[in-house]
């Protein structure tokens, strides 16, 4: 299990170096809705968790919407990284630490695939 969380986070951290450019957050998609039964059943979450992780999950799709439609890419960064550390301070206090590690795999390479990283 290691091994694939490590293989999964030189993959996300080597596509990024390979073009060895800033990502274009400019055309990026910026909608982070997913299957959270699905997320549940990966990182192994209780009902409980799954409940909290609803509501903050619902908070951040909504804050990176608004980066989204910002209006210069300055501001599109900030909104995002705002976003994005406020999911994870949240995710840290709602998840074990095995299940916060691969979260935190998981939301790394989901953001570069959709080329916000």
């Amino acid at each position: 299990m290691m091994m694939l969380l490590s293989v999964s986070a030189t993959f996300a951290e080597d596509a990024n170096v390979m073009g060895n450019q800033e990502p274009n957050i400019e055309n990026a998609n910026f909608d982070m809705s997913c299957d959270l039964r699905r997320l549940a059943v990966t990182l192994g979450m209780t009902t409980s968790q799954l409940e909290d992780v609803e509501m903050v999950h619902t908070q951040f799709v909504s804050d990176m919407k608004e980066a989204g439609k910002a209006s210069n890419i300055d501001a599109r960064r900030a909104i995002m990284n705002n976003a994005i550390d406020k999911d994870l301070r949240w995710m840290r206090y709602i998840l074990s630490d095995k299940q916060y590690h691969k979260y935190l795999t998981l939301l790394n390479v989901t953001l570069v695939n959709k080329g916000l990283r």
